[in-house]
């Protein structure tokens, strides 16, 4: 069974939301690259606590902001939902092994070569945080615990771009925690 959390910093819930749902895929891409995916799923929000309100300080930002985050119920990260690229892995089709991905870490993405220009496909990663955002800086680290099994550890950083935000500058960090993620 898998169990894991998502927190997201400076946001009304420090205590993060439990994921609903973890997939972890290898594909092949159009070239012939074996790609990891990811798709990451959170509870409702509000689901641990329903109908208690977190209370943002006077001067809170809209990230800030408990309503803001409700109007937007969950949150998505994902390299499949929306077809985006997922991050490319460091050895051929032919070669791949399962037991290649322990201890690895991959990283995808920097924010400083992301742009608002760009088209979110190509990117690693699609969110959904407070509405269509962007996701960059991933850094994803796995750890084998069973055959075809994972634990595993994934941060990266938000732009809140569909509440105005224009760049990474807010500095809104994310860190996923998941257990027991089976590699399909």
């Amino acid at each position: 069974m898998t169990h894991g959390r998502i927190t997201f910093a400076d946001s009304p819930w420090p205590g993060g939301h439990a994921l609903d749902r973890i997939e972890l895929t290898v594909r092949g891409d159009d070239e012939g690259a074996l790609r990891l995916h990811l798709h990451a799923e959170t509870q409702d929000y509000d689901a641990e606590n329903p109908g208690v309100q977190p209370v943002a300080g006077d001067g809170a930002t809209p990230w800030q902001q408990p309503e803001v985050w409700q109007r937007y119920t969950s949150a998505i990260l994902s390299s499949t939902k929306w077809g985006n690229a997922g991050v490319k892995l460091p050895v051929a089709a032919d070669k791949f092994r399962e037991t290649m991905l322990d201890q690895l870490e991959l990283t995808a993405d920097p924010t400083s070569k992301v742009s608002l220009d760009e088209a979110a496909e190509e990117l690693a990663f699609g969110c959904y945080v407070l509405g269509q955002d962007l996701s960059g800086d991933h850094r994803i680290r796995f750890t084998r615990v069973g055959s075809y099994t994972y634990d595993l550890t994934w941060t990266g950083q938000i732009a809140a771009t569909f509440i105005g935000e224009q760049d990474f500058s807010a500095g809104h960090r994310f860190e996923l925690v998941a257990e027991g993620v089976r590699l399909s």
